[in-house]
């Protein structure tokens, strides 16, 4: 065993040493020493888990590498608890980081594997809940109920009900996307009332905060800020500084629908500070992006076009492609309102490439939208009939590819009914046999009473005509 931790060791120590970013340096290389020098085999798998926890959001290749050689040393040491915790790891890295959605169902159906391997009902539920979150991102809504109702099902097994929570948070996220606002409301009243009962203050958070999403959907932006207010109320309690950034950057958004502008970004510019204070920098760039948006709806393009870019060269660093398309076409919208048309084409064609890279059909339709308007503004015509063609294409595409997916839900629906009618048919069946078998048995019993009657009456005639032949 020492043999091999040592050539573990070897190369997290070469790995961290290469890659290790300036403002988790100093933690990092506390870590790598505290790594070098472990004794028990588990205190090595724990550093190396919290090494990958640290590269996680700007270095993900070295957080999947440590997490990786996480998995090696825990099955040679044969831990299968860090084994299941370090798949955990890579799936959230893959999903929430790296945006390799495929890479992490893998990872979190690995540790599903092993969570059933050693009978962890906690794990299992965890993993079918994370694998459902992924389907959710997928727009795939059918697989990820399936997977969130098995995870309640477990959950209910081993009476966790504060899990069945937030399972039950994440099936009203499902129906939130699809607009079905008072289903999701439902579930996510449900959660909130467990998370009452049990006075989970995570519970209670998450719950707050997906009923205001709901309610900015709705336009109901009053209750909106109650919930969200009961939320920062909380964060203030526990003294959750990034919960409170989490809460001024919510309230921010509230505040910029009804077009209070200047206490929204007061409040972004709040949230901003302590996510600086705790190195938060995809928070702080996520609000920066925000930032962008009220200025330009202020009009002033130049602070709108800055805060843009200080927020896609965070994203960057993030290597989060999804946001920088976001933000990249944001930029070109802007530059098409200033009729910079020139430059709207080449950050709008960056973005595409982006949108292409993983695979994003509704933004890229978006973008070819938004070319379209910057060629034909630019007086190039046949490039913007060109990018209009690709637009139109992809739609009837989008269109096809639901249409099909209808088609397949009614195909579902067509059969789950067609074994419904056939279970329905068969029992009526039974009844019908039931009641024929006792009719039968009825006529039987009817038959034999009437035939043991006068049977019993001609025995009673015959020995009365014997007694008066003697006398």
């Amino acid at each position: 065993m020492n043999f091999i931790k040592s050539l573990i060791a070897v190369s997290v120590l070469f790995f961290i040493t290469s890659n290790a970013l300036g403002q988790n340096y100093e933690k990092i290389d506390s870590l790598k020493g505290a790594c070098f020098h472990a004794r028990l085999s588990t205190d090595f798998a724990r550093y190396l888990l919290y090494i990958g926890y640290e590269f996680e959001g700007w270095e993900n290749d070295s957080a999947i590498h440590y997490y990786e050689l996480g998995i090696q040393y825990s099955k040679y040491v044969d831990s299968k608890a860090y084994e299941a915790k370090f798949y955990n790891y890579l799936g959230l890295t893959y999903f929430f980081y790296s945006l390799e959605y495929e890479k992490a169902i893998s990872s979190y159906e690995a540790g599903l594997e092993v969570c059933t391997e050693m009978n962890d009902l906690d794990g299992i539920g965890r993993e079918l809940n994370n694998i459902g979150l992924v389907y959710l991102h997928l727009n795939e809504y059918d697989t990820a109920l399936e997977f969130f109702q098995e995870a309640i099902s477990i959950y209910v097994s081993i009476d966790d009900i504060e899990s069945c929570g937030f399972t039950f948070s994440n099936i009203g996220a499902v129906y939130n996307q699809q607009s079905l606002y008072i289903k999701a409301a439902k579930y996510f009243y449900y959660a909130l009332e467990i998370g009452d009962n049990f006075k989970n203050i995570a519970l209670i958070n998450k719950a707050n905060a997906n009923l205001a999403v709901i309610y900015i959907r709705q336009g109901r932006y009053d209750i909106a800020l109650k919930h969200q207010n009961r939320m920062l109320e909380f964060m203030k309690k526990e003294e959750n500084i990034r919960g409170i950034a989490d809460c001024y950057h919510n309230l921010g958004v509230i505040y910029e629908y009804t077009e209070r502008q200047d206490s929204s970004q007061i409040l972004y510019e709040k949230a901003i500070e302590i996510y600086d204070s705790v190195n938060d920098q995809f928070s702080v760039a996520n609000i920066k992006s925000d930032l962008g948006n009220l200025h330009v709806s202020r009009g002033d393009y130049k602070t709108a076009a800055f805060f843009y870019t200080e927020s896609l060269n965070l994203f960057h660093q993030t290597q989060n492609k999804e946001k920088m398309a976001l933000v990249l076409n944001n930029l070109g919208l802007l530059h098409i309102a200033e009729r910079n048309f020139h430059k709207a084409i080449l950050v709008l064609n960056e973005g595409l490439g982006f949108v292409k890279e993983i695979g994003d059909i509704d933004r890229e339709q978006l973008i070819y939208r938004n070319l379209t308007t910057a060629y034909f503004g630019s007086k190039n015509f046949d490039e913007g009939v060109f990018y209009n063609d690709l637009a139109i294409s992809l739609k009837d595409s989008v269109l096809g590819i639901n249409e099909a997916k209808a088609i397949a839900e009614i195909e579902t629906k067509y059969q789950t009914e067609k074994k419904e009618k056939q279970i329905l048919a068969l029992s009526l069946a039974k009844e019908t046999i039931s009641k024929e078998k006792l009719q039968e048995e009825q006529k039987t019993r009817t038959t034999i009473f009437v035939t043991s009657g006068i049977l019993g009456l001609i025995i009673v005639l015959f020995i009365i005509v014997r007694l008066r032949s003697k006398n």
